[in-house]
């Protein structure tokens, strides 16, 4: 592991950590940022292969043992990173992670007998895609399908909000959402709800057990796009008390969710929903 001191920002070795704010030079060079300890010691341990650390000095024992040989641990002042990252940097520790790969959905379901996904239609809200993901984990759902127009999974306040959860997540990107829909359940026996604001559609507690099945949430303002919920199967709706039409979007990910496990539990308990064999 090379321990490498700065002393310039002009350094081109620290190009993804400059101007976090403004400039999207991590991003194009095919690297995400993660900061603070935590975060770094989840991308540390996770799949993710690892680009480079940058630290002040009294963080370098607690990453240098856990640090491949060949991965350069840049160790600069406070003060130079606060000018190197345009803001006043206080975690005192963050790393680049080179964007995984997607994992493509139907592999999750081909290789799962039972499956939970999360799909993700125009949530641009970095926050409340941070939410989603980190619900998403905590509901041990086997991944993630993100269509066109979401925010970025891999920018750092999505990082922060989700807590690295996103750094273990199965995510796969999209273009075409319907065409995918239409084939979770065609093709894979895959029970693809709509979660929709209509009283017309399922109420949440009324829906039963599933082993295999897909979330679709849409947009926080808009919802879901006429034509992703005519490619899913069945919609679904949570009724809520007068006066409320809507929740945030990952606190509905985090409810349905909880239904969904909650009622698979049950089943199981019951020999319903096995998984198939």
């Amino acid at each position: 592991m090379p321990l490498i001191s700065i002393e310039s920002i002009d350094d081109p070795r620290l190009a993804p950590y400059r101007d976090l704010r403004g400039a999207q030079t991590a991003e194009q060079m095919g690297l995400f940022v993660a900061e603070g300890r935590w975060l770094v010691w989840r991308l540390l341990h996770s799949r993710h292969r690892l680009h480079s650390v940058l630290a002040e000095s009294q963080q370098v024992e607690r990453v240098s043992d856990l640090l491949d040989d060949g991965i350069p641990l840049y160790v600069a002042s406070r003060e130079l990173i606060d000018r190197l990252v345009g803001f006043n940097f206080h975690r005192g520790i963050m790393a680049c992670g080179y964007r995984p790969q997607a994992v493509r959905w139907q592999d999750l379901a081909s290789r799962h007998q039972s499956v939970k996904l999360v799909v993700c239609s125009q949530i641009s809200d970095r926050e409340n895609l941070g939410g989603v993901v980190r619900n998403t984990a905590a509901f041990g759902c086997h991944g993630m399908v993100v269509g066109p127009a979401c925010g970025d999974i891999f920018s750092r306040r999505v990082a922060r909000v989700s807590m690295g959860t996103v750094f273990d997540m199965s995510v796969d990107f999209v273009d075409d959402l319907p065409e995918n829909l239409r084939s979770m359940k065609h093709d894979f026996g895959i029970d693809v709800f709509a979660t929709v604001l209509d009283e017309s559609a399922e109420s949440l507690q009324t829906v039963g057990a599933s082993d295999r099945f897909a979330l679709v949430f849409g947009n926080e303002g808009r919802g879901l796009e006429l034509a992703l919920v005519a490619a899913c199967h069945r919609r679904v709706t949570l009724p809520m008390s007068g006066g409320v039409d809507s929740l945030n979007v990952a606190t509905s990910v985090g409810v349905f969710l909880y239904h969904f496990s909650n009622v698979g539990c049950a089943a199981a308990s019951r020999g319903e929903g096995r998984e198939r064999m």
